[in-house]
């Protein structure tokens, strides 16, 4: 067996000339994934920036009609404390009887929890805005990308 030294330095050096023609189509094929990885990723951290954003859109527009409800549920509030002195001073002067009272009373007391109850509504809500921002925080501060806070924007 001999092996003759110039024919296999001529293999060697064609197949390294030719090596990168027949990987071409594979680091064609690799660059191609990588690149679909990235897109795929880009729009991933678009979609979550996006939900983010209506989240927060979404608790900004409940806690406004929380607010209004609260001022509505106040006022309704004031007008039943006032038919409780009414009912009284009419139970006093005889024109009613203590049910009367008692059912202004009730009126009151349920407006009351109603009022509780949306202000907790509203508690929660302003907790959920700050979970959503603190959310789309982490994600644009672990992208490298820097939101512009409330107090800078204003």
């Amino acid at each position: 067996m001999s092996i003759s030294i110039p024919a296999s330095i001529g293999y060697a050096a064609s197949g390294g000339l030719i090596a990168p023609l027949v990987n071409r189509n594979a680091l064609k094929a690799e660059f191609n994934t990588a690149k679909a990885n990235q897109l795929t990723v880009m729009y991933n951290y678009q979609k979550t920036i996006l939900n983010g954003y209506v989240e927060v859109a979404n608790e900004l527009s409940n806690i406004q009609q929380l607010r209004d409800i609260i001022s509505l549920k106040s006022q309704e509030n004031e007008v039943l404390e006032n038919a409780i002195v009414a009912s009284k001073e009419f139970y006093r002067m005889a024109k009613a009887n203590y049910l009367e009272v008692l059912m202004a009373q009730q009126n009151s007391l349920q407006t009351k929890l109603e009022w509780i109850d949306v202000n907790k509504q509203q508690q929660i809500a302003t907790v959920n805005i700050y979970k959503a921002l603190g959310e789309v925080g982490k994600i644009a501060k672990n992208k490298g990308v820097h939101l512009v806070s409330l107090s800078e924007s204003g």
